[in-house]
């Protein structure tokens, strides 16, 4: 990715902001309370894909499709997410393929860049100024 001024770009700032948020939601331990987790994702899925960069566009589709399907399943067992486990094993399938993995890497790298996001382990933290 070219070195940008990105974060001085309107659009970009907005983008910032809703990533921030996202991605305090996508470090939260799901099986805590997916029921909550799922709801405040979905609060944010639209404004995020529509603040996505086309850089990324493709790979935030891809994760929030993903993450959809999952929420759809863990609605079939009032998500409880150890009898999905055991009634649909498939279901965390999405989450384990190249194409997956590659698209939360590339989002990760253009929100580093961009917006001064770093993922650490399963959290991730902001120096982006708002």
């Amino acid at each position: 990715m070219p070195a940008t001024t990105a974060t001085t770009n309107a659009a970009n700032v907005k983008y910032c902001n809703v990533a921030t948020q996202f991605s305090q939601i996508a470090i939260q331990n799901v099986t805590t309370d997916p029921k909550t987790i799922f709801q405040e994702f979905d609060s944010l899925a639209s404004p995020y894909l529509a603040a996505t960069p086309p850089a990324i566009h493709d790979d935030v589709a891809l994760v929030i499709a993903d993450v959809q399907a999952l929420e759809a399943a863990a609605k079939t067992t009032n998500y409880d997410l150890t009898a999905l486990a055991k009634s649909n094993p498939g279901a965390l399938a999405p989450f384990q393929t190249p194409a997956f993995s590659a698209a939360v890497g590339r989002i990760n790298a253009y929100n580093s860049q961009a917006c001064g996001l770093t993922a650490v382990g399963t959290t991730t933290t902001s120096t982006t100024k708002k």
